[in-house]
């Protein structure tokens, strides 16, 4: 058995039982629904929740930014809050 991570890019696969119709755009971006880790395309996301928070929350790099939040602040979490807060900010900035 082959240990080696297979990664995937996330913003153009297609959910799992998504077959090509007429109707499917072959280069549409999919995004990955938070509540059922699935991945939809725009116009399903826009469909079931209504408008675009949805969407643009799962974007690729706001998805980065929030991973990346997490460790920093469990790596760094024993911090008095004024130098944990400096810190952050300056990490932020790179982000930019």
């Amino acid at each position: 058995m082959d240990n080696d991570l297979e990664i995937k890019d996330i913003t153009n696969y297609p959910s799992e039982g998504l077959t090509p119709d007429k109707n499917t755009k072959l280069n549409e971006e999919y995004r990955i629904d938070p509540y059922d880790g699935e991945l939809y395309s725009k116009s399903e996301f826009l469909e079931y929740y209504g408008g675009e928070t949805e969407w643009n929350h799962q974007s690729p790099k706001n998805i980065l930014l929030r991973e990346e939040y997490y460790k920093f602040t469990t790596t760094f979490e024993h911090l008095s809050d004024k130098k944990f807060i400096y810190l952050f900010k300056k990490y932020e900035k790179t982000f930019n």
